[in-house]
C-alpha cells in the first residue's frame, strides 16, 4: 500500500504532517524517519529538563545554568521571557520542537510544556 492512498487512513497528525514534508515513507510498514527524528527531539528536550533541573539541586541558579547548559543549546530557539502562571512568575525559553523550557523559580524547577 502506497503512502497516497492510505494517507487519508492514517489516524496519527503527525503521519500526516510527515506526509505533507515530503517524508520518504511510501509504505505503511517502513517507520517513518520523520516521526523518529521528531521522537528523538522531544526526548532530548526531557534530557535537558532533567540536565537542568540536576544542576539546580547541585546549586546552581539559573542565571548560571542559562550560561553554562542553554545559551548555546541545539534545542535552544530564543532568550528566556518571563511569563505570568497564576500567581507566579515563570522564565519560558522557546525550542526548536514547538515546545518551551520553563523554569519556575519558587520551586527551582525546570520542565517541558
Amino acid at each position: 500500500m502506497t503512502l497516497i492512498g492510505a494517507a487519508a487512513a492514517w489516524p496519527s497528525a503527525a503521519s500526516r504532517a510527515c506526509y505533507a514534508r515530503g517524508c520518504p515513507c511510501f509504505d505503511l510498514d517502513q517507520v517513518c524517519p520523520g516521526i523518529v527524528a521528531q521522537n528523538n527531539l522531544m526526548e532530548r528536550a526531557e534530557d535537558l529538563a532533567r540536565l537542568c533541573n540536576d544542576a539546580v539541586r547541585k546549586g546552581e541558579d539559573f542565571p548560571t545554568v542559562w550560561q553554562a547548559l542553554l545559551k548555546t543549546h541545539p534545542l535552544i530557539d530564543g532568550l528566556p521571557r518571563q511569563r505570568m502562571e497564576g500567581n507566579r512568575s515563570v522564565l519560558e525559553i522557546r525550542l526548536i520542537t514547538g515546545e518551551r523550557l520553563v523554569f519556575d523559580g519558587d520551586t527551582k524547577r525546570f520542565s517541558v510544556g
